[in-house]
């Protein structure tokens, strides 16, 4: 806080962590720090969803600079549970995903609504009823943009979708999905 001159802090925390919580509540005590609780849900904590959740305010966004093909089946989950479309940014897996449908790798024609993509992989471990890789074709989109020096225009009217606290998932719903990916990517490193 002296670093930035701050006159106040947050700690913010998953509510279900009790212990954690009691020992960070009674270390506050007396300061000029406050402990925020945080549901259990995937991306709670993420810096963006933390800032909106304690001030009610939004970082601007910072412009950052194969996997579906025609199997995705354009149902839209993989942007409808995106935590960053939902506090209103400019990223939107679907279109992605849609590129590769039409080009087969989408090299040619990758697009901007993965720029600002956080990378949580909740829309490849959890929203994609097809378990396809959202995710991952938004992390090939963002690294050929940034060899194309792209730099977007990103809106400016950003508002929180009115569905945002509806849409959060819960952290358990994640594991199953987390756990099987992990260990295919152990197995697949392994293998070389």
């Amino acid at each position: 806080m002296m670093a930035t001159g701050a006159q106040a802090g947050v700690i913010g925390i998953k509510a279900k962590k009790k212990k954690a919580v009691e020992a960070i509540e009674e270390a506050c005590r007396g300061t000029r720090v406050r402990v925020q609780w945080l549901g259990d849900f995937y991306m709670a904590g993420d810096e963006y969803d933390l800032v909106s959740t304690v001030t009610g305010k939004r970082i601007p966004p910072v412009k950052q600079a194969a996997i579906g093909n025609s199997a995705c089946d354009q149902c839209r989950y993989c942007t409808e549970f995106c935590p960053r479309f939902l506090l209103g940014d400019q990223v939107e897996p679907l279109p992605v995903m849609r590129t590769l449908a039409f080009t087969g790798t989408g090299a040619e024609r990758f697009n901007e609504w993965a720029e600002l993509c956080c990378s949580c992989g909740l829309c490849t471990l959890s929203a994609c009823p097809g378990e396809l890789y959202p995710k991952e074709a938004c992390d090939d989109s963002k690294a050929a943009l940034r060899k194309q020096n792209f730099k977007g225009t990103g809106k400016t009217d950003i508002k929180v979708h009115p569905m945002r606290d509806g849409r959060h998932v819960s952290s358990s719903t994640t594991a199953p999905r987390r756990s099987v990916l992990a260990s295919s990517k152990r197995a697949h490193s392994s293998s070389r």
